[in-house]
């Protein structure tokens, strides 16, 4: 959890290292509905990264932010890591 210093929103980042299903996208959800109330507050913004996310997340995905007066409040950000290790 963090600010955006833009606007003072409270941004949740919820993080997958792998591919997100439809339940990483509950889970912020419910993380961000959780902030509003305990924050009494409706400037929340959430982020899911993940490296990737399904057909029916990104369906979902895109049904959610079609309702929300700000599409922009909830966003995925997909990531690519190749990681090479060297012993030394």
């Amino acid at each position: 959890m963090c600010r955006d210093r833009s606007d003072g929103s409270i941004v949740v980042i919820e993080l997958k290292r792998d591919r997100a299903p439809s339940k990483a996208l509950v889970q912020l959800l419910d993380y961000v509905n959780q902030i509003m109330e305990d924050f009494n507050t409706e400037k929340v913004k959430g982020i899911l990264v993940c490296r990737k996310i399904d057909r029916r997340t990104r369906a979902a995905l895109q049904a959610i932010r079609r309702k929300l007066k700000n599409p922009d409040d909830l966003k995925v950000l997909e990531f690519d890591l190749k990681l090479t290790a060297f012993l030394i």
